[in-house]
């Protein structure tokens, strides 16, 4: 079910594509954004934020927490395995906007843009996803290990409603019954998300969702490319 669901997340990546203050502590607001798809088509809304039933409760998957504990160390240490990823990571609008504002500077990969409604305006949310030959090597970046290294010892668990709601605002497809992961630090609260196999499928933070949701100042809104699709 999960593989079947990250391969079509997959394509519609390939069509279109620190935040402050942990968000996993206060409730997710009762009216966030609602997004659309990450091909970023006009006009596309989600279902009504009272209906739970697209992000869905806590799923616990004990394994999968376990598994993403040992791919932190390996991240952290620059020696993932083989087994660790596929053919691609999509890197959320979240930790990528976060990522560019404080100097990362890359273009690997391609953008995944997507509009995200917030009460009377659109944002556009902008994210990456690193594919093929350039992903071991993104992989084991500086930037990727030194995430890995704040949250190698944060507390991993399922995540709660609030948090896979705030995730939800973020993405193209419904997760309700599918596990989702994350690593709560006092600081910031990262969401990592694994396929069937085990391997290593998306990575994004929570904050800056919760800044854009509640009208605080937010990452995701603050960086705007003036070009996210740049010529090869």
């Amino acid at each position: 079910m999960r593989n079947a669901l990250v391969s079509t997340c997959m394509c519609v990546l390939a069509l279109g594509c620190g935040g402050h203050g942990r968000a996993a502590t206060p409730a997710a607001p009762s009216s966030p954004p609602q997004s659309a798809s990450a091909e970023a088509r006009p006009d596309e809304t989600r279902a009504p934020a009272t209906e739970t039933g697209a992000w869905g409760d806590t799923v616990s998957a004990p394994e999968t927490e376990a598994r993403v504990a040992a791919m932190l160390g390996r991240m952290r240490d620059g020696a993932l395995e083989a087994g660790d990823l596929r053919t691609a990571v999509a890197f959320g609008p979240g930790l990528w906007s976060t990522w560019q504002l404080a100097g990362l500077g890359s273009s690997e990969g391609i953008p995944v843009v997507g509009r995200v409604r917030v009460r009377d305006r659109v944002v556009m949310a902008h994210g990456r996803a690193v594919r093929f030959d350039a992903l071991a090597p993104f992989m084991a970046s500086n930037a990727v290990r030194a995430m890995a290294r704040h949250f190698a010892d944060g507390e991993i668990a399922p995540a709660t409603p609030a948090e896979r709601q705030l995730y939800y605002m973020g993405i193209a497809w419904p997760i309700a019954g599918e596990p989702v992961t994350v690593v709560r630090k006092e600081d910031e609260t990262l969401v990592v998300v694994l396929d069937e196999d085990g391997a290593l499928f998306q990575l994004e933070i929570l904050s800056p969702w919760y800044q854009l949701a509640t009208g605080g100042e937010s990452a995701i809104e603050t960086y705007q490319p003036a070009n996210p699709f740049p010529a090869p």
